[in-house]
């Protein structure tokens, strides 16, 4: 069983609660459990290691130190890989502004053929091809639900602008640059 290395922190003397005593020394205490007894090593470096460091942690940093990101192999796909905060199919949408071929790489994506952790992590949602998007409210009940809420009468009808609206691909991994 791995062994946790405490570390106090400086607090103050003097609390308004115990409650907020407690949190004083939760939030100032240093918990970790020392590599040795982890089981495995983080690898900090601004270049991707070999294949037979597999079973450590990739941190991936900056020329200056600071991490980029973390990454664990996977051995199915035999490569450095993390999740995507947003999970394939996730009912997340965002605008694009750019030409759909440079949405490909964006995010971590690619153009190689999609899978796993290849492809683009973003697509064209062509749901929301030619229509306006508008809080839910009185005018649409539920998010997903189309409303014809302007006429050529209208006075002052906002003017549109053309952007993509993409969504999540069913890529799950980032690899490791």
């Amino acid at each position: 069983m791995p062994v946790v290395k405490v570390t106090p922190g400086t607090v103050p003397y003097c609390y308004s609660s115990e409650q907020e005593r407690y949190l004083a020394y939760l939030n100032n205490t240093l918990w970790s459990i020392p590599e040795p007894e982890l089981g495995v090593s983080v690898i900090a470096d601004t270049v991707e290691p070999t294949n037979d460091a597999a079973g450590n942690i990739y941190a991936q940093v900056e020329s200056s130190g600071a991490l980029v990101n973390a990454f664990a192999f996977h051995t199915t796909l035999n490569a450095w890989v993390r999740r995507h905060p947003y999970e394939a199919g996730s009912p997340v949408r965002l605008m694009w502004t750019g030409d759909l071929t440079a949405l490909q790489n964006f995010d971590g994506g690619d153009t190689d053929t999609p899978g796993q952790a290849a492809g683009p992590m973003w697509e064209e949602d062509t749901d929301m091809a030619d229509v306006f998007p508008l809080g839910v409210g009185t005018t649409i009940a539920t998010a997903g639900d189309k409303a014809d809420v302007f006429t050529v009468t209208t006075p002052a009808a906002p003017q549109a602008v053309g952007v993509y609206w993409i969504k999540r691909t069913a890529r799950i991994y980032y690899k490791a640059p």
